[in-house]
């Protein structure tokens, strides 16, 4: 009899235990649940935007409103295929919006644009032609690299430190100096 009433104070105490759990839970449940009901808000915001005027249309408006600019940037990195050269520019000025809020996504999303498009920018830059879809190219180009040097003062701010962020930050500077001069 006595091995039985350890088991009922024993499952009083996973009672007691469970309720404290599920009184804390009630008690934070509907900050959460606003999180999370603005956070898909947020997400069909852009869904239904994407939708009526397309990516770069949307990238723009986000550009210069610096609203949705965390939540795009986060849904463009799990679709990098989407992004092409015209989007880069406004990717990285989302970026540059959104850095005081989210700064390791900002780098993230500056690495990921220059190591995407670095490259053909630069050559793109040292091409001479006069064949209007060059010139159009090196137009986004241009736009590209004002983008990186609209940036660059706040990654050269965090570049001092010694977060894994910071050596991100310098590696960029480093990295793409080319584009600074």
């Amino acid at each position: 009899g006595i091995e039985n009433c350890e088991c009922i104070e024993n499952s009083d105490t996973v009672k007691s235990n469970e309720s404290k759990v599920f009184q804390s839970f009630r008690q934070e449940r509907s900050s959460f649940m606003l999180s999370m009901n603005d956070k898909f808000s947020r997400l069909t915001r852009i869904k239904d935007l994407i939708l009526q005027v397309g990516l770069t249309k949307t990238l723009q408006a986000v550009s210069e409103s610096g609203d949705l600019g965390v939540e795009i940037l986060i849904l463009l990195r799990m679709k990098p295929e989407v992004i092409k050269l015209e989007h880069s520019a406004l990717i990285m000025q989302i970026a540059t919006r959104v850095f005081e809020r989210d700064s390791e996504l900002s780098i993230i999303t500056i690495e990921s644009m220059l190591q995407a498009f670095g490259k053909l920018v630069n050559a793109t830059k040292q091409i001479s032609s006069n064949d209007p879809t060059m010139q159009e190219r090196k137009k986004k180009c241009e736009l590209f690299i004002e983008s990186f040097r609209e940036i660059a003062p706040k990654l050269r701010n965090i570049a001092v430190g010694n977060s894994p962020s910071a050596q991100t930050a310098s590696a960029i500077l480093d990295d793409w100096k080319i584009f600074l001069r």
